[in-house]
């Protein structure tokens, strides 16, 4: 399609239903049942959609579930579409698209502050998967012609590859009980960051993208006891770096704790089973023994945890691309 198609006539799929509004529909469209199901089956980290109607980077929320825009995790976001925006010629640039008054220009927002939509797929991934998911305006054309598309793809190539490095971010592991199985469905908090919840995986895998700082870091898991553990995160800045990895083991109430090491080569500390508290991030004033160094990792250690995460987030960037052309 051109942009001579208005937006209310190229938004609809056949039944004339906005998907990116059909999210939290009663009585969803096949195309939406699908993509629910591929995000339940394969677990995201990191994920960016392409659109056109400006030059901006929009993350969630796009209709807040509480009454606010931003989320706990609003730096994150912001560091995610900088990394995008400074590969990209335009986007930092706030007269991208100042030939054409019907489309408000920007950079990066919240897609709420922007145009508040319901039941966007972007909310969905992060608010029920924890995927961090980024809707990037790439046209001041909401339907840019197919001549523009090898412009476009020049523009947005290594944007795109940056943006996925940035899936390395934060801290990952593996969630195992006492005998060393993996522990599914464990909720993964982070304080000061409680109100989108992350779970591990049927495997026990579990991520966070985090910026660097020290963070409280708590696991609960239905059965066992409650386990938390302050962290330091590092993130790496060369591609031959690791992301920071910390294994938790998890034990059943009444049985004996032992002491474990961590990935990290530096430290290793002693895990303890706690009670729940409120969770806050660590003070200037918490001890160094108390915190644990992930900045370190041994390569034997951080590459037995599998890398399919990189290649999960090629494959949703790919198809949202396909689909974008397509």
């Amino acid at each position: 399609p051109g942009s001579e198609i208005s937006e209310v006539e190229g938004r609809g799929n056949i039944n004339n239903v906005s998907l990116d509004m059909d999210f939290n529909s009663s009585s969803p469209q096949k195309e939406t049942l699908a993509v629910k199901k591929w995000m339940k089956d394969f677990p995201f980290v990191l994920s960016a959609t392409l659109n056109g109607g400006s030059i901006s980077a929009l993350y969630p929320y796009d209709y807040p579930p509480e009454g606010k825009y931003s989320t706990d995790d609003d730096d994150v976001f912001n560091e995610l579409a900088l990394t995008y925006a400074k590969e990209h010629m335009d986007m930092r640039n706030p007269d991208s698209c100042s030939d054409l008054d019907q489309y408000e220009s920007g950079f990066v927002k919240t897609g709420g502050s922007y145009r508040p939509i319901k039941g966007s797929m972007m909310d969905f991934n992060y608010i029920t998967h924890g995927c961090m998911e980024i809707s990037f305006q790439i046209s001041c054309h909401k339907f840019p012609f197919s001549s523009d598309l090898p412009d476009l793809w020049d523009d947005n190539k290594e944007p795109l590859l940056a943006f996925l490095g940035a899936v390395r971010m934060g801290v990952r592991g593996l969630v195992t009980d006492e005998e060393g199985n993996p522990v599914p469905n464990a909720k993964i908090t982070i304080g000061g960051r409680e109100s989108t919840v992350f779970r591990s995986t049927s495997r026990g895998e579990f991520w966070r993208l985090l910026r660097d700082n020290n963070y409280m870091l708590q696991v609960d898991a239905k059965g066992f006891s409650t386990k938390q553990q302050y962290i330091t995160v590092t993130n790496p800045t060369s591609d031959d770096e690791w992301p920071n990895t910390f294994n938790v083991t998890l034990y059943r109430p009444n049985t004996t704790t032992s002491t474990s090491t961590s990935t990290s080569t530096s430290s290793s500390t002693t895990s303890r089973t706690v009670p729940k508290v409120n969770l806050t991030k660590p003070t200037d004033n918490t001890e160094k023994d108390d915190i644990l160094d992930l900045a370190s990792t041994s390569d034997v250690e951080a590459k037995s945890f599998p890398d399919w995460v990189l290649v999960v987030c090629s494959f949703v960037v790919t198809l949202n691309v396909l689909s974008h052309i397509l």
